[in-house]
């Protein structure tokens, strides 16, 4: 393992465990993407899945990097679904500050993909 490889290794646990640290009630798994960059892609797909929906149709994607940290303190850019602007989140001991990220953000992008899903749905016979 290149060092390289084990400083991405060293990033994704760190991202990993912030999230996991927030509680949300989202689940969600996250993978690395453009590891040829010094600083890796984080993929995130949040979901809400239920008993009667355990792989549910909709999911969020949300791509994550680390901008700078201080050993306690981390700020990360958050690009959900693809669109225009970041969003920048930072993490000081697992507490969100600021209002740039917080589940609300997560709920309004699942209620625009289930809203989409509702208005395309057609039937064939």
């Amino acid at each position: 393992m290149t060092q390289n490889d084990q400083a991405h290794d060293e990033i994704f646990s760190n991202v990993v465990k912030h999230f996991l640290a927030l509680k949300l009630t989202y689940h969600f798994t996250a993978s690395l993407i453009d590891t040829n960059l010094s600083i890796p892609t984080i993929r995130f797909q949040f979901s809400k899945p239920t008993k009667e929906a355990p792989v549910p149709a909709i999911t969020v994607t949300a791509d994550v990097r680390l901008v700078e940290h201080d050993g306690t303190t981390y700020t990360y850019t958050l690009l959900a679904e693809g669109q225009r602007f970041e969003r920048l989140i930072t993490l000081d001991e697992a507490n969100v500050t600021g209002k740039e990220f917080n589940e609300q953000f997560l709920d309004k992008v699942f209620m625009q993909k289930q809203q989409l899903q509702k208005k395309h749905l057609w039937y064939v016979s």
